[in-house]
This record gives structure tokens, sequence and C-alpha cells, in this order.
């Protein structure tokens, strides 16, 4: 019984180690997923390559940004059914800089599929601008970018009480 036990422990640490290798492959990005803004519409786009310093030293946050977009640009994205439906989404988007300082992106994550908060969150992420050197002076170009778009329902409309 005891052999048993182990033998069944064993099979499912491999499978579980397995599994967690085919995840950590499936989310390795492919050029294939990064896009741009353009023309009112998502177009495939490739990211600029990435610089040969450690990751950390290469990321930007959104304080560092020179332009982000407002929350009121955020609301007006928001996809016209879903907004209707009042579903609420968010996207976590990943950027890459430019050389012009204007980023391309891959959608990491989406809370709600189905209701174009990809395509949404696309078109706001075209309104970020990144200033084109760190404050060391290295250049942006390939600097990695992470946010979340939050898409909310309208606000709720007064009950008029008569």
């Amino acid at each position: 019984m005891r052999v048993l036990g182990l033998f069944l422990s064993f099979i499912l640490l491999t499978n579980c180690a397995t599994t967690t290798a085919t995840q950590i492959v499936q989310a390795t990005p492919s050029e294939q997923e990064w896009f741009v803004w353009r023309d009112r519409s998502m177009r495939p786009a490739t990211p600029p390559p990435q610089q040969p310093v450690p990751v950390w030293a290469h990321r930007l946050i959104e304080s560092q940004m020179a332009q982000r977009p407002s929350p009121e640009q955020i609301q007006r994205s928001h996809p016209a059914a879903a907004a209707e439906h009042d579903v609420p989404g968010a996207v976590i988007l990943e950027g890459r800089v430019r050389d012009d300082g204007s980023l391309v992106w891959r959608v990491v994550s989406v809370s709600q599929s189905g209701w174009h908060f990809e395509d949404a969150a696309i078109r706001v992420g075209s309104l970020y601008r990144a200033p084109l050197n760190f404050p060391d002076g290295r250049s942006t170009a390939g600097a990695s970018f992470v946010t979340v778009i939050g898409f909310t329902s309208p606000p709720p409309r007064p009950d008029i009480v008569e």
C-alpha cells in the first residue's frame, strides 16, 4: 500500500511539473501577438528588440510616462455592447517602447472575453507616450511597460423621485 501511495504521488508530481512547464511555454509571447492602434483598428506589429540589460533596468512605470490616457478617454473607449449591458472589464497590457516614444502592445490577460475589451485596451494604449530617455540618459527604445486598463460600467444614473 505504501509503495502504491508513493507511486501515485510520483505520478501526480510528474504531471504537475509537466503541466507547469507547458503553461510556461504557452505564456511565452510570439511576435504575432503584438499590436498597435492605427486607422481605427488593431494592427499586428513587430515589437522593437529589448535592450541587452537586466530586465528590471529597462522597465518603465506609470509615473515615468510622458503622456497617459485620462479617465474620461478610458471611459469613452468602453466597448459599446459591454457598456449597454453594464459589463465591466479589465485588460493587462504589456507595451514595448518604439524609437519615437509610441508603444507596441501585447494583451497579457483579459477579464471578460467576447466583449472586445482587447481592442478597446489597445486603443487606450495608443494614448501612452514614453519619454525618449531614462533619467540617466539611456534610450527607452525597447523598454517594457505593463499596465492595467479598467473599463467600469457607466456611473449610475440618479433616480428621479416624483
